[in-house]
């Protein structure tokens, strides 16, 4: 099953995840978010909320070569056969766009499992519609 992937960098990089889960939420108009816990997950919790048949886990980020994005978003299908990897990646594009409008900076990796940094995917800069790097 393929995902889609958000990494999110806020102006500062100490902000509690629960508080950020809040705004983050709020603002792309999901109500209903759950915590859930996973030895998988920096500090064990993650947070999650459903809309249009896509599950969104909202985590710290621990990505080597990403160290400025506190953040990281993965997205799923709710149900095994919705949304296929394409679609999902795409998704991913058109959110990281939308959030780069509340001066967060947001980067979309071309391939997530071999991700190395932001010259390997594209980066949304805060405030702007416009891609950064390619």
């Amino acid at each position: 099953m393929m995902f889609g992937h958000v990494f999110i960098r806020t102006a500062t990089n100490d902000e509690p995840l629960e508080e950020f889960s809040r705004a983050f939420f709020e603002r792309i108009g999901v109500t209903q978010v759950l915590e859930g816990d996973s030895t998988h997950y920096i500090d064990g919790i993650y947070f999650v909320g459903s809309a249009f048949g896509i599950d969104g886990r909202l985590s710290y980020a621990d990505e080597e070569g990403l160290p400025d994005y506190l953040f990281w978003l993965s997205m799923q299908p709710t149900h095994r056969d919705d949304h296929g990897a394409e679609y999902l990646h795409e998704h991913a594009h058109s959110l990281a766009r939308f959030l780069s409008t509340f001066g967060w900076r947001t980067f979309v990796p071309d391939d997530y499992c071999t991700v190395a940094g932001e010259h390997e995917g594209t980066v949304y800069l805060p405030n702007s519609n416009a891609t950064g790097i390619a």
